[in-house]
């Protein structure tokens, strides 16, 4: 094995080796001042790992024949580089490490597969990463903090099995995956100012779904995703107004839609069951929300500071596995739309809801397996809630009883 390290060299200024075919160890350059270009142009294997970093001038790198890096890739800190061709690399068998290169115009590679983490990150002047051959991602994919490509596009994209992590692209206005049968992983996809819709086609996941924080989302849509295995959290996206998944029929993990400013619509029309939690919290634009087919929760259902929430239709829910809470639903008048609910596995809360009048059609419970709390709803009659403890009574309820607050008789 041989081993090549050109390291604090301050005489070279220009690196090639025009006759050297394979590399069957390592080939590393690293902090050299005075280096303004490497050119490789007949070497189509290294047997161990290409590394060219922190080389303050370099501003060229030719990789012209490599098809096949057998370990690690990683060029980067190098904040003069403005071209890198790697024109017939089409695997890599470690990580691959393309980032902070500030001044990166060029990028040239036939990249087919991933065995390793690829990461591209701080590519300020590239605007396409050139990324459509890739076909099986092995580990994990970091696009992060990359400000001028506009569309992020795995067209080849067949398999998946790690994170999908796109952060902090605030030039990326589109997301472009082909219908995947099977994604093995977590995707992150967040603070990407420009970002206006995700429409993903996955038939099965197994891992979770974070949308958080980007800044012009409108909307989201996930298709097929029958039985997503993991938690599904959409936060802190202020423009986004519509979330739909057409074809989910069980979430086997948690959804919890948390803090967005002008979200008015949560469309699920298949899902029937939930494993994990269902929590929507401070949607102050949510004026209904109906899931007709939703049958069982297996954890919490929280509903709160909904403000304008009139209409909660859950006809067809029979139990949460834990506790069962609303609170501040300042416009909700009933609790009808929870006909069928005669299990709570947790607390029962109902609390601060300013028009609340009527909760009698809880008398359809028959357990409540933790506290039973109707607290602070100015025009409920506490003897709604009364009635509804007599009935749990009969089935030897034993919790805590808290009532107060509320209209008088």
């Amino acid at each position: 094995m041989v081993i090549f390290k050109l390291v604090q060299n301050k005489r070279f200024k220009e690196l090639s080796f025009p006759e050297l075919q394979n590399i069957t160890g390592s080939f590393i350059v690293q902090e050299n001042e005075q280096l303004t270009q490497v050119s490789l142009p007949h070497i189509e294997v290294i047997s161990k790992n290409l590394i060219i970093q922190e080389n303050e001038i370099l501003h060229e790198i030719h990789l012209t024949s490599i098809n096949n890096i057998e370990e690690h890739l990683k060029i980067e800190n190098m904040p003069n580089l403005e071209n890198l061709q790697i024109p017939q690399l089409k695997q890599v068998g470690g990580d691959i490490f393309v980032r902070n290169l500030p001044s990166l115009q060029n990028l040239s590679w036939h990249l087919e597969r991933t065995f390793g983490i690829l990461r591209m990150e701080q590519l300020y002047q590239l605007t396409d990463l050139h990324l459509e051959y890739l076909s099986i991602i092995e580990e994990d994919i970091f696009i992060q903090e990359n400000t001028h490509f506009p569309i992020f596009s795995l067209p080849s994209l067949q398999q998946i099995d790690g994170t999908l992590t796109i952060i902090g692209n605030n030039s990326l206005q589109e997301i472009s995956l082909p219908h995947l049968p099977l994604f093995n992983g977590t995707i992150k996809i967040s603070y990407n100012m420009s970002l206006e819709n995700i429409s993903l086609d996955i038939q099965n996941l197994h891992g979770n779904i974070l949308f958080q924080a980007n800044a012009i989302l409108e909307s989201v849509t996930l298709i097929g995703l029958h039985y997503p295995e993991g938690n599904i959290q959409l936060l802190s996206n202020p423009s986004l107004t519509s979330i739909i998944l057409p074809n989910t029929t069980d979430i086997i993990g948690s959804i919890a839609i948390i803090n967005n400013q002008n979200l008015s619509s949560i469309d699920f029309p298949a899902l029937e069951n939930i494993e994990g939690s269902l929590w929507l919290e401070d949607l102050p634009s949510l004026n209904q929300f109906t899931q007709t087919k939703l049958q069982t929760i297996g954890d919490d259902l929280i509903l709160f500071n909904l403000p304008s929430l009139s209409i909660l239709n859950l006809p067809s829910l029979s139990s949460t596995g834990d506790n069962f809470s609303l609170q501040e639903l300042h416009q909700l008048e009933s609790t009808s739309g929870f006909l069928a609910l005669n299990s709570i596995g947790g607390d029962f809360s109902i609390q601060e809801n300013e028009s609340l009048k009527n909760i009698l059609s809880q008398l359809s419970l028959w357990t409540v397996q933790g506290d039973f709390l109707v607290q602070d709803n100015p025009n409920l009659p506490s003897s709604q809630a009364w009635q509804i403890v007599d009935h749990l009574l009969f089935n030897q309820y034993s919790g805590t009883i808290s009532i107060f607050g509320n209209a008088e008789n």
